[in-house]
Parts: C-alpha cells; structure tokens; sequence
C-alpha cells in the first residue's frame, strides 16, 4: 500500500474513524491527534 493509497483512505475514512475515536476517548482533540499520528505513522512504514 503506498501513500496515495493511504491518502486515499484517510480522505475517504477519516470522519468515521474520528467519530468512533470521539466516542472512545470522549475528546474530540485526542481523537483527531491519534488518527492523524497513526495515518503519519502508516505512511513512514511504506
């Protein structure tokens, strides 16, 4: 998967996948900050 894949996702995905992070940690900073931290870490790894 490179990194216009993973783009791809994020731009597709991102507001479910903050969502569910909200509802989680109930912050929606928190959430925001992980899923952007793991979307940056996934595209360091390919």
């Amino acid at each position: 998967m490179g990194r216009a894949d993973v783009e791809a996702v994020w731009r597709i995905e991102s507001a479910r996948i903050v969502a569910a992070l909200t509802q989680f940690t109930g912050d929606f900073g928190l959430a925001e900050d992980a899923a952007q931290r793991r979307t940056a870490c996934s595209r360091c790894a390919s």
